[in-house]
């Protein structure tokens, strides 16, 4: 069936990857049903798988299928391509340009400075970016998970101060952070793995919205940009439109400019 759809293949064990391919084909036929009742400006089926693979090189493990077989997989594939096809669109036709960027600052800066005490760089390409989009009149935030000070790597206030920094350096407007951590491990603090304290950390949407609302964008003008996969499921969960993957848009530039220290 991956040969007729062309879908990448799943890595596992031999009968780990017959059960898991069962449930993908399952749900791909349930998405593509979508795709054809609700007329997502595709004249044949065929040009919806094609996209429809791209989508799906993200879930190659058959553990992921097999853990969320109860879950609502055709709801979650069925947004994460129209979120491919919107912004694919837009940037085909040159005719988004977002109002808001919000980072994860590991898409923009090298390394985690409480772990190995190195200095941290701006990314190649990074700084340019961010000139071309304020320049143009836009908005821009960071919003992060910061497991340090769980683990007693930094003070909260330290961490402020560093994020504050980049921010500044950067030009970049306003910045969350999440303290929590749900650990344990050795120099866990356990107040910051309380529910009240992990809610607000990626992927929940919780800062992302806190943003939109202190700068009043909406989600629909706003881009992602991460590395992760909480920073993904965390666009996800806010309704975004636009998500960009850090490391495929800045490849390129990456392998010819040399970083700069912050």
């Amino acid at each position: 069936m991956e040969q007729d759809y062309q879908l990448p293949i799943l890595h596992g064990s031999e009968n780990a990857v017959r059960w898991a391919d069962e449930i993908r084909m399952q749900h791909i036929e349930d998405v593509l049903k979508l795709v054809e009742q609700r007329s997502e400006g595709y004249p044949q089926q065929c040009s919806a798988i094609d996209h429809f693979s791209v989508v799906l090189q993200r879930y190659v493990t058959t553990g992921w299928w097999i853990d969320h077989r109860d879950d609502d997989i055709t709801g979650h594939l069925w947004y994460m391509l129209r979120l491919y096809l919107k912004a694919r669109h837009r940037r085909l036709h040159r005719n988004f340009i977002p109002k808001l960027l919000i980072y994860s600052v590991n898409s923009v800066l090298t390394n985690t400075p409480f772990v190995d005490k190195q200095p941290r760089f701006i990314l190649p390409g990074r700084l340019e970016a961010l000139q071309i989009h304020h320049n143009a009149g836009g908005k821009s935030s960071i919003a992060e998970n910061v497991g340090g000070v769980a683990y007693g790597f930094q003070t909260e206030q330290e961490a402020w101060d560093e994020y504050n920094t980049v921010a500044h350096n950067l030009g970049i407007h306003t910045v969350k952070l999440c303290f929590g951590h749900p650990g344990p491990g050795n120099s866990y603090l356990e107040e910051y793995g309380y529910d009240d304290v992990l809610k607000r950390r990626k992927p929940s949407p919780d800062m992302i919205l806190e943003i939109l609302a202190e700068l009043g964008i909406s989600a629909e003008e706003t881009t992602f940009v991460g590395r992760f996969p909480e920073d993904r499921q965390a666009a996800v969960n806010a309704h975004l439109d636009d998500y960009i993957d850090a490391a495929e848009q800045f490849e390129e530039v990456a392998l010819q400019e040399p970083p700069i220290l912050v």
